[in-house]
């Protein structure tokens, strides 16, 4: 029962990650649009690139494994 409960709480805590690295990575993004385009007489652009993508694809990879853990555990 405690292999269980332990391999439960591992597949939540894994989709619990994968929504939070989406919810900094919208975040991050957000704040990157309101930062300054020139800091210290230096110029700067700014944008969300491929950075932006490629943490919501690691998020939703992350919740998706923990689901498919979830579900397997189950069985």
């Amino acid at each position: 029962m405690t292999v269980f409960l332990r391999e439960k709480m591992q597949s939540i805590a894994m989709f619990i990650s994968g929504a939070l690295i989406i919810g900094a990575g919208s975040l991050i993004s957000g704040a990157l649009v309101n930062f300054p385009a020139a800091s210290l007489g230096a110029e700067m652009q700014s944008g969300a690139g491929y950075g932006l993508y490629v943490v919501v694809l690691a998020g939703a990879m992350a919740a998706a494994g923990g689901v498919l853990a979830w579900k397997d555990i189950g069985d």
